[in-house]
C-alpha cells in the first residue's frame, strides 16, 4: 500500500478525526489497488501506546464491515529474554535468544524476539543482550500469536540493513523520524512523493 499522510499531530494523542482519516485513506488506497475488493482484516501497529479512542476504530468497523486489529509496539519496557541450556556436564549455559523466541505475560501481552545474537557477528553476539520487543493487543478478535508471527515477518522482510535484520517491522520502523519530518515539512512536498516507494529517512 506504501504510506499514508496524517494531519499534524501534537503531543503521542492522534485526534479523532485525523486517525478517521488515515484510515479511510488507507482503505481507499487498498481498494484501488485490490479491484475494489475490502480485504478481510486490518491490523493497525502502533508504534509505542495505544492513546487514541477505540470509538473511532469501531465506527470504521462498522461503517465499512471490516475487522480491525490494534497492536502497540512498544521499544523500552521489555525484560531480557535468554536461553537456558544444560551441557552434557551438567553445568548451565545461558545465551541471547533466538528469531521468534517468545514469552507470554498474558493473553494480549508477550516480550518476542525480532533478531538473534548470531546477526551481530562474533564479536558482538554473545557479549550484549538483545532487546527484544513488547506486543500489546488493544483491540481486535486476531490471537496474538497471529499478530506476533506477523510483525516477526514484517521485520525480516524489511531490507533496511545489509548486516541484519532490523528491530523493529516495516510498519514503524521510521515512525519517529517521519513524524518528525511531518512536522517541518511542507504537506505539498511529502503529497508529491511515490507512496509506493519506501521511505529512509
Amino acid at each position: 500500500m506504501g504510506w499514508q499522510l496524517a494531519d499534524k499531530q501534537q503531543g503521542e494523542r492522534m485526534q479523532d478525526d485525523a486517525l478517521t482519516n488515515l484510515l479511510e485513506k488507507s482503505l481507499k488506497t487498498y481498494l484501488r489497488s485490490s479491484d475494489g475488493v475490502l480485504p478481510r482484516r486490518i491490523t493497525l501497529h502502533r508504534d509505542g501506546k495505544f492513546y487514541e479512542s477505540i470509538d473511532v476504530i469501531k465506527q470504521f468497523e462498522q461503517k465499512h464491515s471490516v475487522k480491525l486489529d490494534v497492536l502497540e509496539i512498544l521499544k523500552s519496557g521489555a525484560p531480557v529474554l535468554y536461553r537456558r541450556e544444560q551441557l552434557a556436564d551438567g553445568s548451565k549455559k545461558f545465551c541471547n535468544p533466538n528469531v521468534g523466541d517468545a514469552l507470554y505475560l498474558s493473553d494480549r501481552e508477550m516480550i518476542l524476539s525480532t533478531y538473534s545474537g548470531a546477526e551481530l557477528g562474533q564479536s558482538w553476539g554473545d557479549k550484549v543482550s538483545i532487546r527484544p520487543l513488547r506486543l500489546r493487543k488493544r483491540y481486535g478478535e486476531t490471537s496474538l500469536e497471529v499478530l506476533a508471527q506477523q510483525v516477526l515477518i514484517l521485520s525480516r522482510i524489511h531490507g533496511a540493513s545489509l548486516y541484519r535484520h532490523p528491530r523493529l517491522p516495516v510498519t514503524t520502523h521510521h515512525a519517529d523520524r517521519f513524524a518528525t519530518l511531518r512536522q517541518e515539512t511542507c504537506i505539498d512536498a511529502l503529497s508529491k512523493m511515490d507512496r509506493l516507494c519506501p521511505v529512509y529517512l
